[in-house]
């Protein structure tokens, strides 16, 4: 049913060591950052509700925390294009060198190695961030033109809505896919990278029954990390919460989701797209895209066509 091996999976995580280091710290980091600035608007907003109005000290604590959640959450918006290009994009070469039989140095040089292969491809991380971005919504319209064509060869009530759960469900699934491209971009033997996008992106069309099936796969265990982390994280969250100024006793499962979906980003993201990239990167060029589908793809899809000037409007 799936084409990876866990094993090598396990064994391009071992071997990429820093970079899942750097994720752990990251993560942890965003986390912390979040607490602090939380708590730092709780006790700004209870100082402020202390001063000028005490009946209203519990509505300005809860304003000034979640104040801190979203200053929080902009400060990581913000710093987006930089963690693609520093170290999403840095790990994906880094595993697409090792999976074609290169090598890299060990420990922290393997970071400066892997990072100046991206800069190689693409020395702007902005130009990274604009390309992920134009493959999301051209992934988008691809679901899009699969869900079109199945509901105009099967005309029934109950098929349109049971290819409007399975759109749903494809969009879930199709999480990496972006990524998953990105990684075809790199390869240095695909030529212009962006053009290697283009070609990765109907490659990925072409075969997306086979993708998303060993997706499916990946999901049980990634469900399983996140429950687990939740379970374990639960008990420290609520009291992490209960420390907190004012009553943010019930934020402690709010962390604790918080807490788990770190987890699953710095640990089981990048071994699902390590799985993922086996199955994609199968043969050292890649089959021909698919005229039929190249023609769609133009016609019906606004960032497909973006992807084949990103120089005029870049």
């Amino acid at each position: 049913m799936w084409r990876f091996s866990f094993f090598r999976s396990l064994g391009l995580m071992a071997r990429t060591w820093p970079f899942l280091l750097l994720q752990v710290l990251l993560h942890a980091g965003i986390v912390a950052l979040h607490l602090a600035l939380i708590t730092a608007g709780a006790g700004l907003g209870q100082i402020l509700g202390l001063v000028f109005d005490p009946q209203f000290l519990d509505v300005a604590m809860m304003l000034g925390g979640a104040a801190g959640a979203g200053l929080a959450a902009l400060l990581i918006h913000q710093r987006r294009a930089r963690i693609l290009h520093e170290l999403t994009a840095a790990h994906l070469a880094a595993m697409v060198t090792l999976l074609e039989g290169g090598t890299l140095p060990a420990g922290r040089a393997q970071i400066g190695a892997a990072r100046a292969l991206v800069a190689a491809r693409f020395p702007d991380p902005a130009a990274l961030l604009r390309l992920e971005g134009l493959l999301r919504r051209a992934m988008d319209a691809a679901l899009e033109l699969l869900h079109g064509l199945t509901r105009r060869l099967i005309q029934t009530t109950l098929v349109s809505q049971l290819l409007v759960l399975l759109r749903a469900t494809l969009r879930f699934l199709a999480g990496p896919a972006s990524l998953v491209i990105i990684a075809q971009a790199l390869r240095p033997s695909t030529g212009e990278p962006w053009a290697a996008a283009r070609q990765g992106l109907i490659l990925y069309a072409q075969n997306i029954g086979a993708m998303m099936r060993n997706r499916l796969v990946l999901l049980p265990p990634t469900v399983l990390l996140v429950v687990g982390s939740f379970a374990l994280l639960l008990a420290p969250s609520v009291a992490i919460a209960r420390a907190m100024p004012g009553d943010w006793s019930g934020g402690g499962l709010f962390l604790a989701m918080f807490l788990a979906w770190a987890v699953k980003r710095a640990l089981m993201d990048p071994f699902n797209r390590a799985c993922l990239l086996q199955v994609f990167l199968r043969h050292p060029a890649g089959p021909a895209p698919d005229a039929l589908w190249l023609a769609h793809m133009e016609r019906d899809s606004p960032a497909f066509r973006e992807l084949s000037a990103p120089r005029e409007k870049g």
